[in-house]
């Protein structure tokens, strides 16, 4: 299972990719409506009743838009640990991180899609820097100064805001001003980030303005394309004379795939039923559908394997089936159908599998955002052997299971109505046999 990651460094680089606009390859281009600029920042495609956009840049971009045009829909996302952690924060659709893929639904009425630099760049970045500059780090450090650190983010993001206005038509004498003031800035705020508890490790990669500038000097390079191309891209309304609208077939991953399929008796009224699912990186997380005798009885989200006991069946032949379905809505074909047989009281029942305690599954990268009013976002990796899935995340506030459900290699979680005040946050997995993974240090915040 691949996820996009090879723009989790591209920040961090001295090069940039290249504009691939238009970009024939993403739909069946049709121009009947408009042309997509040469110079337009990222990759577009469009066609009568659609424009389908990828995010080329190195940097996440802000698509705007005016007229007929509805919406942004995703249609594929970068699942890069930088990319997940920003989207936390900044949570808009209409946000694009590097390497994701877009749709924008058109109307009959003219309308127009622009793209625009996005303040979750610096989000984005700063992250990047973290993950790049510091591989053995792990993200411990920003784990257990969760906090403190994203409030530097907050303040240094505003440094470089006003660094751009500073810098902003004016010559070289003005612009060393405003490099002073930048470098002096950015020091106040990881000075007060280093009184509040920062960690050694953190402060020395932000005060050393040779290592954390480098993803600024990478920064303006693709910020360039943005501010000098041309942003928006124009889309002419219907002609009646053209013919009805027909949706087209956008080039979007292969639906999911379900294979080895199987159900077995293994008590009074319990069926187990296991298969394999795959999926294309980025259209994940998938849900796992079983029916029984045509009715659906369980969905749930699931990993690479699926293992799951249906109870409560009456005594007697049931029909078993399954789909896979993925975040985009696209679903696999049927499994096979199996008639099993299903003992009741009275009936011999073989012994149930006896639960290997080793391997336990794994938490790792353990994160927690606070984002006001009671809105919490809440993200781990999870890790497992091979044959212990499906594994089930267990997400706890002040000790208690607030939601749980089967999961893949990366779970993320957004909470309401939390309510004011200090809490613990907790994460759990648990494998197919029971078997849960080690504790990991717990994470208190304080929700507004």
């Amino acid at each position: 299972m691949a996820v996009i990651a090879s723009w989790v460094i591209a920040v961090a680089g001295t090069g940039t990719p290249a504009i691939a606009a238009p970009a024939p390859g993403l739909c069946a281009m049709d121009e009947a409506r408009g042309v997509v600029p040469a110079d337009y920042p990222i990759e577009a495609c469009t066609t009568v009743s659609e424009v389908i956009l990828r995010n080329t840049l190195a940097l996440p971009v802000q698509i705007k838009l005016t007229g007929d045009a509805p919406a942004v829909q995703s249609v594929d996302v970068n699942q890069g640990l930088a990319a997940v952690l920003t989207r936390l924060r900044h949570s808009d659709p209409s946000i694009l991180m590097p390497g994701d893929v877009a749709r924008v639904p058109l109307g009959r009425g003219g309308s127009t899609i622009s793209v625009d630099l996005s303040r979750a760049g610096r989000n984005f970045a700063l992250l990047t820097t973290l993950v790049t500059f510091m591989p053995g780090l792990q993200l411990a450090d920003v784990k257990k100064y969760w906090g403190i650190y994203t409030t530097l983010i907050t303040e240094i993001s505003d440094v470089y805001a006003d660094y751009e206005n500073c810098v902003a038509d004016t010559n070289w004498v003005e612009r060393l001003k405003c490099d002073v003031l930048r470098v002096r800035n950015v020091e106040f705020a990881v000075g007060r980030a280093v009184a509040s508890g920062l960690s050694k490790k953190l402060f020395s990669l932000f005060l050393s303005l040779p290592t954390f500038l480098k993803w600024a000097d990478a920064q303006p390079k693709d910020a360039g394309k943005i501010i000098h191309g041309t942003r928006t891209l124009t889309v002419a309304a219907r002609t009646t004379s053209e013919p009805p609208v027909v949706t087209t077939e956008v080039m979007k991953p292969a639906a999911p795939a379900l294979t080895n399929f199987s159900v077995q008796s293994v008590g009074v009224g319990v069926a187990a039923v296991t298969f394999d699912v795959g999926w294309t990186a980025g259209t994940d997380p998938v849900r796992c559908v079983i029916y029984v005798d045509d009715s659906a009885v369980q969905e749930s989200q699931c990993g690479t394997r699926s293992s799951t006991r249906v109870t409560g069946l009456a005594a007697g032949v049931h029909r078993f089936k399954a789909l896979v379905r993925d975040r985009l809505g696209n679903t696999s074909q049927w499994s096979p159908t199996l008639a099993v047989d299903i003992p009741g009281d009275g009936d011999s029942v073989p012994p149930p599998p006896v639960a290997p305690v080793e391997p336990k599954p794994t938490v790792a990268n353990f994160v927690v955002v606070v984002k006001g009013g009671g809105n919490v976002g809440v993200a781990f990796d999870v890790g497992w052997q091979s044959g212990r899935d499906p594994v089930i995340c267990h997400f706890l506030i002040d000790g208690q299971i607030w939601f749980e459900a089967q999961c893949g290699t990366h779970s993320s979680k957004q909470f309401n109505g939390v309510s004011p005040g200090q809490h613990v946050f907790d994460a759990q997995v648990s494998d197919r046999f029971g078997v849960y993974s080690d504790p990991v240090p717990s994470i208190v915040r304080t929700t507004t």
